[in-house]
């Protein structure tokens, strides 16, 4: 069994859109955007919860005839893509975003860009990731480029 190199980041409080979210506001609104709407005993934090209520962020809802639920507001949906950026800034859509939160492991960043190749080849595009090395020259002293071009027609 090889063991797995995990990538990381910790962080106490996120800011986004302006706003500093600490970790109970971050991971209700993940919550609440994947898995949502949730009833107020499968919130991860009825203070994180609260707290988005406040910042606009998600809202009490009714499901079904029943209320005690808390869902996203767009505006929440919106602070999560915000949160998972895209390689131009947030997230063009939750999946997108989704991808970008759960890419913890080098595996996982190895499936989100297949995935990737796969969109461009749909869109009939070419993606060209390369490392350029950039003076001084010196080991790991590179810069990575992302490229997009129309592909050539087949002739």
């Amino acid at each position: 069994m090889r063991a797995e190199k995990r990538l990381t980041t910790t962080a106490l409080w996120r800011t986004v859109n302006g706003m500093n979210l600490n970790g109970a506001e971050v991971d209700t609104l993940v919550a609440l955007v994947e898995q949502g709407p949730l009833w107020d005993g499968d919130v991860p934090s009825k203070t994180g919860r609260d707290r988005l209520i406040d910042r606009g962020l998600a809202t009490r809802v009714v499901v079904k005839g029943e209320d005690g639920w808390t869902a996203a507001s767009y505006t929440g949906r919106d602070a999560y893509r915000a949160l998972y950026p895209g390689p131009d800034g947030p997230a063009e859509t939750i999946k997108q975003a989704m991808l970008m939160r759960n890419a913890r492991t080098l595996d996982e960043v190895q499936a989100v860009a297949e995935l990737l190749v796969r969109r461009a080849v749909e869109l009939g595009v070419v993606l060209s990731i390369e490392q350029r090395s950039v003076p001084p020259l010196a080991m790991g002293n590179y810069v990575t480029e992302v490229s997009v071009r129309k592909a050539r027609e087949p002739g």
